[in-house]
Formats: structure tokens, C-alpha cells, sequence
């Protein structure tokens, strides 16, 4: 649960560039390789609503994830949100698998300003085989933190707090201490 919620948050920065286009076209795909011979399979499915899917094949067979996602803007004067809709999946060997949402995000200073991209919400993961549960808030409302900040916890089914993590998506996930 720790590594998944830990890849959750620290692919962000760098998916959250833009050197691909922001609203991809129908039928595009996008297929990579990793450093560590994962394998990556995308393609955008519909176009409006723009819906993703993604596949990781992780080597030897160790993890295999995929995932779909689309995202509803909503235009302010100065700002745009993304509420995002979808699920995650990592499934293991032993036959466990985590579930859990996007994150949503905002863009401000759209028109005037420096445009800030901050990713938002709170994330829920599910391990329902081991039975663990955890959650993660991304930009947590009304903290003095910066806007990169999370908090998160990881619960047994009983509810009883197993670990509590933070951090921040441009630096670093910590779990206890």
C-alpha cells in the first residue's frame, strides 16, 4: 500500500508537463518502455468527454496496473478546474489489487498572472483482499502548507490507523517519521 501510494504521488510532476497535447484526439496512442522494462499502453477512446486509458505491464509479470480517466472542466474568470472521474488498479502475483480515484486539479491565472497548475482532492485506495484501506488529501484547504502538500493515513479494516504519511508531490512522501 505504502509503495503504491507513494507512485500515486510522485509521477505527478512529471505527467503534469505539458509536452503532450492537453486533449489528445481520438484514436491517439501513446506506447513506451521504462527504465526498469515496464511497458506503457495509452489511448484516448472518446474525445468528447475525453476519456484515457492506460495500461502498465510491469516486468516479469511483478505488478500489472491500467486505469481510465476523463475530466469535466469548469472555466472561473481567472481559472480552470479538471474534476476528474475514473479508478486506478494495481494488481499483484498473489492475487491482491489496489484500487483507488484521480486526483482533480486547478489551473489559475489562466488569462493574467503566472499560470499555477496545482493538483487537488482527495485520493481513497482499496486493498480489499489484506483488507487495508487508505486515503490521501492533495493541497489540503486551508493549510498554511504549500500547495504541493499532502497528508494521508493507511487503516486496518477495523478502522485502526497502520501508518500516517506527508509530503510533498515535488519532493517527498514520508510515512511515520
Amino acid at each position: 500500500m505504502k509503495f503504491v501510494m507513494t507512485s500515486s504521488v510522485s509521477f505527478m510532476y512529471a505527467t503534469h508537463s505539458w509536452e503532450k497535447p492537453l486533449n489528445p484526439i481520438l484514436g491517439e496512442t501513446l506506447e513506451g518502455s521504462m527504465e526498469d522494462g515496464s511497458r506503457i499502453y495509452m489511448e484516448q477512446i472518446t474525445h468528447h468527454p475525453p476519456i484515457s486509458y492506460t495500461l502498465i505491464e510491469g516486468p516479469g509479470s511483478n505488478y500489472r496496473a491500467y486505469a481510465w480517466s476523463m475530466y469535466t472542466p469548469k472555466a472561473h474568470m481567472n481559472s480552470i478546474e479538471l474534476h476528474c472521474k475514473g479508478y486506478k488498479v494495481v494488481e499483484f502475483p498473489d492475487g491482491s489489487k489496489i484500487e483507488y480515484n484521480p486526483s482533480n486539479n486547478m489551473f489559475q491565472n489562466t488569462i493574467w498572472g503566472t499560470l499555477r497548475h496545482i493538483v487537488n482532492g482527495k485520493v481513497e485506495f482499496k486493498d480489499e483482499v489484506n483488507g487495508i484501506y487508505g486515503w490521501m488529501e492533495l493541497a489540503v484547504k486551508g493549510s498554511k502548507k504549500p500547495s504541493d502538500y499532502f497528508v494521508g493515513e493507511i487503516k486496518d479494516r477495523n478502522g485502526n490507523v497502520l501508518s500516517k504519511m506527508n509530503g510533498t508531490y515535488f519532493g517527498y512522501a514520508d510515512f511515520d517519521g
